[in-house]
């Protein structure tokens, strides 16, 4: 299971190869692309004592200067399949090779791109306005912090969300879940307290109400015109919303409550 996490803003349909003006080879265990401050590490065992190609890698990371732009770590792939990649810059076929198991994914303190490839994932996009999409198997959104994206792709899929703040009230502010499939993926509420007047436990929400009724007690749902509302106090105002793209009515079953 490779663990990747982004310190600086990343787009993972875009990555690349460090331009290796400068390829550098450190003894059997580490492979270094270059390119003026910009540098691209593979470590593992790559060679055996007759200097053929041996072993897997281990971790991969990158750095502009002293800081580093993201890690990807708890690797065990074919050296030498990698460094076939890197001879072809193939970056995109790299990352769906080491990516093709159940992997995790912990998006920057900025706006992310991140793919989920194969496998059953957990994406995390953390702070900033995010871009997540799950890929093939049955993958855990968690757009976090900003206004995020998030596609579940193929498969059983669940979006979870942890706290109000993650999702806005306006269309401008509210994450969206560009693709959610009835009846197959869910919507994980268990972990907001839906009801901000009892501070000592994790209330459930009760469930949805008619799309054109008000909201009369803290625990309600409803989805209006593709918007799910969540309301966890005794007004009529909603605290939370997300947008869902070609969904206008939903069960109880469709949540994790």
């Amino acid at each position: 299971m490779a663990i990747a996490t982004a310190y600086k803003a990343i787009n993972m349909n875009t990555g690349s190869f460090v331009d290796d003006d400068q390829a550098t080879y450190i003894g059997d265990y580490q492979i270094t692309l270059q390119n003026g401050l910009e540098k691209q590490n593979f470590y593992g065992k790559f060679y055996d004592s007759d200097f053929l190609p041996t072993g897997t890698v281990s971790k991969i990371n990158e750095y502009y200067s002293t800081s580093k732009l993201y890690e990807i770590s708890g690797l065990s792939h074919d050296a030498y399949k990698i460094a076939n990649y890197i001879l072809g810059n193939d970056f995109k076929g790299m990352l769906s090779y080491i990516f093709a198991g159940n992997d995790t994914f912990n998006g920057s303190a900025y706006s992310d791109v991140v793919n989920g490839y194969a496998g059953s994932d957990k994406l995390y996009g953390n702070a900033g306005s995010d871009v997540l999409n799950g890929g093939l198997g049955n993958d855990i959104l968690t757009g976090g912090a900003g206004r995020d994206i998030l596609t579940g792709s193929t498969g059983y899929d669940t979006f979870d969300f942890n706290s109000l703040t993650e999702s806005g009230l306006t269309s401008t502010t509210r994450d969206i879940i560009t693709d959610f499939i009835r009846g197959q993926d869910k919507i994980d509420l268990r972990t907001i307290d839906a009801n901000t007047a009892t501070t000592s436990v994790n209330d459930t929400f009760t469930g949805l109400i008619s799309s054109s009724a008000a909201f009369s007690k803290a625990g309600q749902l409803k989805i209006t015109a593709g918007v799910l509302y969540l309301n966890t106090d005794s007004d009529s105002a909603a605290e939370m919303s997300i947008q869902l793209t070609g969904i206008s009515s939903l069960a109880n079953s469709d949540f994790y409550l």
